[in-house]
């Protein structure tokens, strides 16, 4: 009995470390561990397409009045100016035809005087294919629009870059919302907090293209935007107490049913646990593959999955919708 007291005081106070942990202010956008992985792969482009800082200086403690740190671990991006622009643009080009890609990120509109900022891109690398040079989809924020205040998605439709759809994706949220675009056997599809709201045949996209995600504004006036999170693939690290290097990935998260999780072999045959917040165990198995398919529990909520062995432990946070 007593051991068993100890071991909840023991999870509880890890509970309470991760908490303390997270909300410890940083100073730079690349100081907070969930966003590292996706900044070490971009460049930052303000106020034009040229570059503010390379993938390096970012990594290396960048900060500025248009990228910062708020509200102690999340990054806001602001600009000014129509066709000026504070965004990330990831330097890896892919190809549709080479496979699935997704994006995934949660974001929060804080100020907006132009009637239209946009906060996601695809765009066509002209230098290294035959596309039309183009945003191939802008989700975007339009005030006046006709629904106003809403989110809409402009697809381009055909292979030269003239034709675009505007798909009116809601109501745009006024607290922090997630989204993912999805391209999957050369459907264009995105989710609004899980929700599916545009589903769009892009199998013509045969050109290399690239993510970008931040503000752009499409008239004048200002825009603030902050990300909660940013990460491609479903590659995202979850805990701030992590290590990076353990290349631990939970997804989808947050989860319905089933949650997948992808772990290095140097944990293998280690010790799986996911307890809920009050520190009891919901399930526990040895670990016997790099790829664990993890039921979770009924009740929606914060858990903790916590991977040990040999005296080693990796700890992440997992929703349970």
């Amino acid at each position: 009995m007593k051991y068993i007291i100890f071991r909840h005081i023991i999870i509880i106070s890890l509970i309470v470390l991760i908490q303390n942990v997270e909300a410890q202010p940083y100073e730079a956008p690349s100081d907070i561990p969930r966003f590292r992985s996706f900044l070490s792969g971009c460049k930052l482009q303000v106020p034009t397409s040229s570059t503010a800082a390379t993938s390096a200086t970012l990594m290396d403690g960048y900060s500025s009045n248009q990228f910062f740190v708020v509200e102690g671990d999340k990054i806001a991006f602001n600009q000014s100016g129509q066709s000026n622009r504070t965004e990330l643009r990831h330097e890896t080009n892919w190809n549709l035809t080479e496979g699935d890609r997704s994006f995934h990120g949660r974001l929060k509109f804080v100020e907006q005087t132009c009637d239209q900022v946009t906060v996601v891109q695809i765009h066509d690398d002209a230098n290294a294919g035959s596309g039309p040079n183009k945003p191939l989809l802008r989700i975007y924020k339009h005030l006046t629009k006709s629904p106003a205040n809403h989110l809409w998605a402009a697809i381009k439709t055909d292979v030269v870059g003239v034709n675009t759809t505007h798909v009116d994706l809601g109501l745009a949220p006024t607290d922090y919302f997630d989204w993912e675009v999805l391209l999957e056997n050369g459907e264009l599809i995105i989710n609004i907090e899980g929700v599916e709201k545009a589903r769009e045949d892009v199998s013509f996209w045969t050109f290399p293209s690239y993510w970008k995600a931040g503000v752009y504004l499409q008239n004048d006036g200002e825009a603030t935007v902050y990300f909660d999170k940013l990460y491609l693939d479903g590659q995202e690290v979850l805990s701030a107490v992590d290590d990076l290097s353990a290349k631990i990935k939970v997804y989808p998260n947050p989860a319905d049913s089933f949650s997948t999780l992808d772990i290095r072999d140097s944990f293998l045959h280690g010790i799986l646990t996911l307890y809920n917040v009050s520190g009891q165990i919901q399930y526990e198995s040895i670990i016997t593959s790099q790829k664990i398919s993890l039921k979770m529990p009924e009740n929606s909520g914060l858990y903790l999955l916590k991977i040990e062995k040999d005296g080693i432990s990796k700890t992440v946070r997992v929703i349970k919708r």
